[in-house]
This record gives structure tokens, sequence and C-alpha cells, in this order.
């Protein structure tokens, strides 16, 4: 648990400072290319992104490449200010919305989001995806490489995986494409049907 907090204070230091938080977003570029690939998001997408961290480098990508409109959702209240301050200094906060509230029990409203894109220390996961899987169509979470796993809250038992795409990181080695409940998949592409 030690890394996240070491993270997310940096995060929060970095966040004023433009250049860093420029390097840092350009760090993740092809993580989220990987899960744009993986969760078919387009311009059309309504996407929230849970666990944005200070610096919303996932949702900013999401938003710059594909021109969906996002959302970055933080429980951690200083975070979620940190955020909406690095929005405005990358002249994005048109295009993302800050959330502050907790992805297990927040009141979503169905059909707000089409996609959820849960960061990895994101938790607890079984209960932030129990929440989500009633109101959006898809969702994507990003694993913890093997080295990290304890660090890092793990993915639900027996989940369902529909695919995974592999992530070159130090701190997770894949993103999952994990179904909604039965009643919420409707438009999953047919080709999202198999394991890869």
């Amino acid at each position: 648990m030690m890394i996240k907090r070491i993270v997310s204070q940096l995060e929060k230091h970095c966040c004023g400072i433009h250049p860093l938080a420029a390097v840092y977003k350009h760090y993740y570029r092809e993580v989220v290319l990987n899960e744009i690939a993986l969760g078919n998001i387009s311009r059309n997408s309504r996407v929230i992104n849970v666990g944005c961290g200070a610096i919303p480098f996932t949702a900013m990508l999401l938003s710059e490449i594909t021109g969906a409109r996002v959302t970055a959702m933080d429980r951690d209240y200083e975070a979620s200010q940190c955020a909406q301050k690095s929005l405005a200094r990358f002249k994005l906060d048109n295009l993302v919305d800050v959330l502050h509230g907790d992805a297990c029990d927040y009141p979503w409203r169905a059909g707000r989001f089409d996609v959820a894109l849960i960061a990895l220390q994101a938790e607890p996961k079984s209960e932030i995806i129990e929440n989500l899987s009633n109101v959006v169509k898809k969702l994507i979470v990003r694993v913890p490489s093997e080295p990290f796993q304890y660090q890092y809250d793990h993915l639900p038992p027996n989940l369902e995986i529909l695919r995974s795409v592999p992530q070159n990181m130090k701190t997770f080695n894949q993103s999952v494409l994990i179904p909604a409940k039965p009643e919420n998949r409707g438009v999953l592409h047919p080709s999202m049907n198999a394991l890869s």
C-alpha cells in the first residue's frame, strides 16, 4: 500500500508543475491507446474514469485521442481538486469533468456512462465493479503485475473477462474488459465476445 500513497502524494505535488504533469501524461499514452481499442471507445462514448488521481492523465488522453466526453472521479477530495486544476492548465476543463465521490456507493444514474475505466489504485475493486456494472455497458480494469499484487487490490475471483490487452508497465501488465450485468450489455460489439 506504500506505493499507492507515494504515487498519490507525488501526483499532488506535480499537478501544479505543468512540464512534469505533461511528461507523466505522455508516459501513459500507449496504455490508453490500448484501452481505447480494447473498449472500442469512440467520440460517441461517455466514459467514467474511476481513481483519476491529482493528474487525470487517463481522462485527458481519452478525451484528446477520441473526442469522447469523459468524467474523472476520485474519492480523495484533495486529488479531485488538483485534478480540476490540472485540467485547466492543459485547457481540457471544458472536455473533462471532475467528480468527487466513492464509486463503491455512488448513486449512478443508468445511461449516464457507456464505459467505466477503473484505475489500478481504485479500490475495493469488487464493490466498484458491482456498483458500476449495474449502469454501464463495459468496464475496463487495470490488473497489477505479479510483483505488485500485494500493493494493489485484486480483481474479484471468477470474474468473467471478455478480452485483455498486455500493458508494458511496471505496476500493471494488462487491462481487461469485463461485461456489465446481462441487462446492460446491449451494445457490446460482437468481436468482444471471445477471450483474447
